[in-house]
């Protein structure tokens, strides 16, 4: 009976590393061949100021954005005051009987035009 014992020559018994096949192999070959090698030319900095440019394009559009939110708020209170305004003044208008409870009214129904704006 004969027992089989593993090599004492540890290369014998590893398995080869697995290869790389086609344009995997290709593509790595030339990432390293490429890292090396890179080199700055009037393109990058181009692209470096473009992408400064762009940078703060941004941060002004986000400004801009947060400035015509406020307007549009600010413009919403401004016609619910409008509204409120000519609202008192028809009440105050129906109250007076005359012309200037006339005068008033038609005060109310002006800002409340307004505030349809």
């Amino acid at each position: 009976m004969s027992i089989a014992y593993p090599s004492l020559n540890p290369t014998l018994n590893v398995p080869p590393p697995p290869k790389k096949d086609g344009i995997k192999k290709w593509f790595a070959e030339t990432k390293t061949s490429i890292a090396g090698d890179l080199v700055r030319s009037p393109d990058d900095d181009l692209f470096i100021e473009i992408e400064r440019y762009v940078d703060r394009l941004e941060k002004q559009m986000k400004n801009v954005s947060t400035q015509a939110s406020n307007l549009v708020k600010k413009g919403k209170e401004i016609s619910t005051g409008l509204f409120e305004f000519g609202l008192a003044f028809n009440i105050l208008g129906q109250s007076e009987a005359d012309e200037l409870g006339s005068a008033l009214c038609k005060m109310g129904s002006t800002a409340d035009e307004l505030s349809n704006l």
